[in-house]
């Protein structure tokens, strides 16, 4: 192999470092640190004077890397002619690399060199050269290729055994990433309780954000944030990897896997899409209906100043807010203090514990389904009617948890000391509320009779529901 001399060259120091290990550390940056103090120690050494030093941290195979970017043009336009990494993977990470920068090397108006401080040197204007870069890179790739196989089956492996991921802080956990952050372990399991209520995304978003709390990141909510958040199975205490529940984990649950499950089921369900925008103001906006059927929205102010409910064509009645929230509050606090606890009662409820071992059972099933094909105990054919049949029982028992988290919204109201007490504090959100009404009665608001002064609670129909459609 043919070197050339040190006169008139010039060479950029290529650094990368596809996943810094100690990012958001005092240790950050450490690796990128002693690539550059080998490579600048490799430049003086050959006498080469540095000319741009290209950091591309943090940018794996599948990231656009702005420092190699430059790098082409930089060689294109002859502005350098050497280059210098700490070895060819940190160089070059992907086959396509490879052949941009050989391509971009051949066609430079100067003849270029590669130097790696931790291996060899290659003239690329000479057959011998390419001919050892190219192996060079190739065993490079190989040796990176085997490492990554590793590196997904020991992440396999640790997820198995349910450890949690590295990364950043989780809402509701300390940074370990085990123990739970009391503060906001409690405020999660206010935010599932009120989606399982009907609150929407954007309410709750806003108490949190109220409340001070933000995400582990140290970041305000936003709705996307809080619907990612919330779909995570790490809150109900399961490890997931690459997006497969694989175990229970190591760590606590925020809620249990019921509740998480529905939750689940109503913010990625099309036909039962949460809404991201502002929550119902009126107590009975959208649940309460017009003698024609259609539901009552909340129109603006009056003369007086009192908002009226009206129905949605415009057209039939608008009576006023107050007089009618106030009846039916009075109806359902009755309601609650006379049937109390007879309102819990749900005999279709399904066995939670069963549900979660016959879906631990088919999970199973359906990894040995695999195996025994691997090992040729069974035909293709046979496993293929497996999986089907294992993945089809895996999504009912999924669906019959999701129903059994959908907890009994009348539960806080039962339990208080003082029904109307509770029903009128702070405590209790509109969106509860109006889950409470919706789950106890049929509302509908008749026109005011002529000539009749004051509010007539006639013209309000309240219809209790039966025990059927008030169970969860």
């Amino acid at each position: 192999m043919t070197l050339l001399s040190s006169q008139d060259r010039r060479a950029a120091i290529c650094l990368r470092l596809s996943d810094d290990p100690h990012k958001g550390t005092s240790r950050e940056g450490e690796g990128i640190a002693r690539q550059g103090e080998d490579c600048e120690a490799h430049a003086d050494y050959n006498r080469w004077p540095v000319v741009h030093r290209l950091v591309d941290n943090d940018k794996t195979a599948l990231r656009r890397r702005p420092g190699f970017e430059k790098l082409l043009k930089l060689i294109a336009s002859g502005e350098v002619n050497v280059v210098i990494a700490w070895s060819s993977e940190r160089l070059l990470k992907t086959k396509t690399d490879e052949y941009r920068f050989y391509e971009t090397c051949l066609a430079a108006p100067q003849p270029v060199i590669v130097s790696y401080a931790r291996g060899m040197t290659f003239d690329l204007s000479t057959p011998q050269g390419r001919k050892f870069f190219d192996n060079a890179a190739s065993d490079a790739r190989y040796e990176t290729e085997l490492k990554s196989e590793r590196q997904k089956r020991a992440n396999r492996q640790h997820a198995e055994k349910g450890r949690p991921a590295p990364g950043p802080r989780p809402f509701g956990y300390e940074p370990d990433r085990v123990t739970l952050r009391e503060k906001e372990a409690k405020a999660a399991k206010a935010v599932y309780r009120a989606i399982l209520a009907k609150g929407n995304l954007a309410s709750q978003v806003r108490a949190l954000n109220d409340a001070g709390l933000r995400t582990g990141q140290g970041n305000l909510w936003r709705t996307e944030t809080l619907r990612k958040w919330l779909v995570s199975p790490r809150n109900a205490g399961l490890r997931s990897h690459r997006g497969e529940v694989v175990t229970k984990a190591a760590w606590p649950a925020l809620v249990d896997e019921p509740t998480w499950r529905a939750v689940k089921a109503i913010l990625e369900s099309p036909a039962r899409k949460m809404k991201t925008g502002k929550s119902a103001v009126g107590l009975l906006t959208g649940i309460a209906r017009c003698v024609c059927g259609e539901s009552v929205n909340m129109s603006g102010q009056s003369r007086t100043g009192a908002k009226n409910y009206t129905c949605r064509t415009g057209k039939h009645v608008s009576r006023a807010v107050q007089p009618v929230d106030d009846l039916v509050s009075d109806v359902v606090i009755g309601i609650i203090e006379r049937d109390g606890a007879d309102l819990l009662v749900d005999h279709d409820r399904p066995d939670v514990d069963a549900l979660r071992e016959e879906l631990e059972a088919s999970r199973v099933l359906l990894k040995q389904l695999g195996v025994d094909y691997a090992k040729k105990r069974i035909p293709r054919a046979t496993m293929l009617a497996g999986i089907e049949a294992a993945e089809a029982d895996i999504a009912e028992i999924e669906a019959k948890l999701a129903d059994a988290g959908r907890v009994d919204i009348l539960g806080p109201a039962v339990a208080a000391p003082d029904v109307r007490v509770w029903w009128y504090s702070g405590d209790v959100t509109n969106d509860q509320r109006r889950q409470i009404i919706d789950t106890l009665m049929d509302v509908t608001i008749l026109p005011a009779v002529r000539g009749r002064k004051g509010f007539d609670p006639e013209t309000v129909r309240i219809s209790p529901k039966d025990s059927s459609r008030r169970a969860t």
